[in-house]
């Protein structure tokens, strides 16, 4: 079920105007697709050895259907708000208004905020500094992503990338 939002959200930006201009559209080539993909691995990659061999976290997928919803989750909800919201909606439109550095900085500001406040967030200091890091990483790098490609989505290939790696996490 949430498979299916990002689907239509696509096929709806390549008939209105107002999507487009927020990036719900295919991106230009191949290239970019494969950028999102790379980044969102190596920052999940980076995060499941950082947090394992700094601070004792194992890497191992529970059941394949926790993983498996979680990751739906992530497909459906997480990363397509995350991506329609701070990159579609706010950096978008304050990207036409200013320079990319302060309209990236701004969304990815908000978006760092939005999960600290996430209550499923572990109240550890070690973890919210690890989610300001590699929120802000994130953010940046899908706001460099959606500005190159003209669209969402190699950003939200790199935030699912990101999401699916931290699901691995057990403490």
């Amino acid at each position: 079920m949430y498979l299916v939002p990002p689907i239509l959200l696509v096929r709806a930006g390549a008939r209105h105007l107002t999507l487009r201009r927020m990036g719900v559209c295919p991106p230009e080539g191949l290239k970019s697709v494969a950028l999102g993909l790379a980044a969102g691995a190596f920052l999940g990659i980076h995060l499941l050895v950082s947090a394992s061999m700094t601070l004792g976290y194992g890497i191992r997928i529970g059941s394949p259907g926790q993983y498996l919803a979680a990751a739906a989750y992530d497909c459906g909800a997480n990363a397509l708000t995350a991506e329609w919201l701070f990159r579609g909606a706010l950096f978008s439109r304050w990207w036409r208004r200013w320079e990319f550095w302060p309209a990236a900085g701004a969304s990815t500001a908000l978006a760092v905020v939005r999960y600290l406040l996430d209550p499923a967030l572990p109240g550890t200091v070690e973890v919210r500094a690890g989610a300001v890091f590699y929120m802000t990483l994130l953010g940046f790098c899908s706001c460099a992503l959606r500005a190159s490609s003209g669209s969402l989505f190699p950003g939200y290939l790199t935030t699912t990338a990101f999401f699916l790696a931290y699901r691995m996490l057990t403490q």
